[in-house]
Formats: C-alpha cells, sequence, structure tokens
C-alpha cells in the first residue's frame, strides 16, 4: 500500500481522520488535550519517555499521530486453502503446544498446533516462552502472518495474534491493521493498544 493510496487504504483513512475528529471534540469538552501522555492507561512514566522520542507528549499528539500505512487483514481463510508464501489470516483452535530452548541458537523456541475444520498448521514463536501460559488446548485465536512449508508442514513464523471469541473487538488481526512509525522499546502491538486506548477513552 506505499506509494499512491488504494481506494481501500483511502477508505481507511477517511475513517480513521472522522473517529480521530470525534474524539478531538470530546477531549476538548472535557479539557484533557494536552493531559500529560503518561497518564492514559497502561503508559507510565517510563513508557511515556519512549514515546516523546517519536513526537507524542499529550493526548493530544496521540490523536494527530497516523499511521505509516495499513495492512489488510480483513479477509480469513480456511487452512485447507492456504497457499506457501501468502500472507494469509485465520481462525483456529489450539490442539498442543511446545516450548524447548535452543542452546545453539541461543533462543526459546514455542510451538503450537492449531487447527480448524479444514485443517491444521503449526505457528511458531521466538523468544515469547509465557505464550505457554496463555495458548491452552481449545484457545481460539486468530492468526495473521506469512505461510511457508517446512518438512512438508504448513508453518506461520511469528505470526500477529490474537485471542477472541465473538464479542472480542479485534486489534491486531481481522481489520486493516495500521502501521506506525516507531522507535527502540516501542512495538507495533504496544503502539495500537495506546493508540485504540486513547480513542475509546
Amino acid at each position: 500500500m506505499e506509494g499512491v493510496p488504494t481506494l481501500l487504504t483511502r477508505t481507511a483513512i477517511g475513517f480513521l481522520l472522522r473517529e480521530r475528529i470525534a474524539c478531538l471534540n470530546l477531549y476538548a469538552m472535557s479539557s484533557t488535550l494536552t493531559s500529560s501522555i503518561q497518564y492514559l492507561k497502561g503508559i507510565g512514566p517510563k513508557r511515556a519517555q519512549l514515546l516523546q522520542k517519536i513526537g507524542i507528549k499529550s493526548v493530544e499528539d496521540v490523536l494527530y499521530y497516523f499511521p505509516r500505512r495499513y495492512e489488510d487483514r480483513l479477509s480469513f481463510r480456511a487452512i485447507s486453502k492456504l497457499e506457501v508464501g501468502t500472507v494469509a489470516t485465520i481462525k483456529a483452535e489450539v490442539i498442543s503446544t511446545h516450548g524447548r530452548r535452543s542452546f545453539k541458537r541461543g533462543f526459546d523456541l514455542f510451538e503450537a498446533v492449531v487447527g480448524d475444520e479444514t485443517g491444521c498448521l503449526f505457528a511458531v514463536w521466538f523468544n515469547q516462552p509465557y505464550l505457554a501460559r496463555r495458548f491452552k488446548p481449545y484457545t481460539r485465536l486468530v492468526l495473521s502472518g506469512r505461510v511457508s512449508l517446512f518438512r512438508g508442514e504448513m508453518v506461520m513464523e511469528a505470526p500477529e495474534y490474537e485471542e477472541y471469541d465473538e464479542s472480542t473487538d479485534l486489534i491486531h488481526t481481522g481489520r486493516l491493521v495500521p502501521l506506525y512509525h516507531l522507535t527502540g522499546g516501542l512495538t507495533q502491538r504496544t503502539t495500537r493498544r495506546i493508540m485504540k486506548d486513547a480513542v475509546d477513552r
């Protein structure tokens, strides 16, 4: 979506602008636009210092900090319809998990076998052992990532993930997902959460 904006991108930007303008009006009424960013939910002094490096010091700065581009993660694919080399978004349940330490390469590896009614695939994350506490069998996930083939098996390496049920408001998948300019210590997931909390406040 770089370069000339597509219709999808222009539609997303238009929606985002209307949403941000509505929020600006509400914040203006409550006189909180100039409040320090550190007082927003989940930020605090340390994260506020990181945000200042990208020009975000106040609530108003958050509302004017627009994405550099979007990724389309709107369409869900059945696992049996996935194609190697493409980026796809799926809904699946955790079937089993396995974590191990790769001493040769120096990182932790967490693997999950996930499936839908059409098939299964492996999802792999690096240096995120805490996922073992979250992804129990039957946990429902939305995954978005590039599909590859390893030893004859479909694999997604380090996909974006979200746990979901029918009432879940997805942030990182299942929608037009914003990608922001960042600085060291900030991730896309954290930044998207901050933006959503500011808009929803």
